[in-house]
């Protein structure tokens, strides 16, 4: 196959994704696709480029070896065209906190609210954006700001898209880092307690289990929680307090494999109040601690 001849000519999406099957799985055919992509002849060169868009994901790892050469190419080039089709191979790579070019983040950052640019351009700057500032929350900040400056023009649906879309995944990215602090803070409190231990005993029942801590005192648990999905904390009470707590509260559920009458899921973000929980968690320390404190010979 004369790849250089196939590219330099007009074609159409059927040629593309036969030219992306054929270059897939192979280092060297891709590598050939990017050097044609950097040709000097523009039909070959987006013909290259549009055919490199449609490679699957696994060759994201390929692709991701030539972002420095992808990202200089892009800072250089005046061509609308190779500019749309470079940032859509950048936009679906996944960048880590310590390989974060700060050139391509200010190109992005200076996209999104250009209006002399085409809408494909500032929608692609907007999603490798974020994927280049998720890891860093003062930078998630400096993208809020400039997504919300997008909200006083009028938007093309793409763009209306692209911004409800990274707006979504930014309050997302929020809660997940709020769950971690408050998994740390229930934690700590847990620790603070005297004498208290704390175990994942139950991967070696189940793989699904593998993120359940549990909180020990004298060898006896109080209370667990996923620390993977932390909804909610299953704590040890009594028969009439579990009750009670059922009878007040609409946000409880059953314990993961416990007793009914002793165990008590509490669902957070419900009508049981942090103090609530802090409180119960408390009270079921308690209950195992009297239960199993040894008792003093008179």
């Amino acid at each position: 196959m004369n790849v250089e001849e196939l590219l330099s000519k007009r074609i159409h999406i059927p040629q593309i994704k036969r030219m992306a099957l054929w270059a897939s799985g192979s280092r060297e055919n891709i590598a050939t696709l990017w050097s044609l992509a950097l040709s000097e002849c523009r039909m070959t060169s987006v013909n290259a480029l549009w055919t490199m868009t449609h490679l699957p994901a696994t060759d994201a790892e390929c692709l991701e070896s030539m972002r420095n050469e992808m990202i200089d190419m892009l800072l250089s080039e005046t061509d609308t065209g190779k500019k749309r089709l470079l940032l859509q191979l950048l936009r679906n790579q996944e960048y880590d906190a310590d390989d974060i070019r700060t050139d391509f983040l200010d190109f992005c950052m200076s996209k999104i609210n250009s209006e002399c640019e085409p809408y494909a351009i500032r929608c692609f700057s907007i999603y490798a954006a974020y994927r280049i500032c998720q890891h860093f929350p003062e930078l998630i900040a400096e993208l809020e700001e400039h997504l919300d400056m997008m909200q006083c023009q009028t938007l093309s649906p793409g763009l209306k898209s692209a911004l409800r879309q990274t707006k979504t995944k930014i309050a997302k990215l929020a809660d997940s880092r709020d769950k971690c602090r408050n998994i740390e803070e229930f934690r700590n409190y847990c620790l603070s307690m005297d004498k208290v231990t704390e175990k994942m005993p139950f991967g070696k029942f189940a793989r699904r289990y593998d993120s359940i801590l549990v909180f020990y005192i004298l060898d006896h648990m109080f209370c667990f929680v996923d620390i993977d999905d932390f909804t909610s904390v299953t704590v040890k009470s009594t028969p009439d307090e579990v009750d009670v707590i059922r009878m007040n509260h609409s946000s409880v559920s059953n314990p993961l494999n416990q007793s009914l009458r002793h165990w008590i899921q509490l669902n957070l973000n419900g009508d049981v109040s942090d103090n609530e929980i802090y409180s119960l968690v408390r009270r079921a320390y308690d209950i195992i601690k009297a239960k199993y404190t040894p008792r003093r010979k008179t």
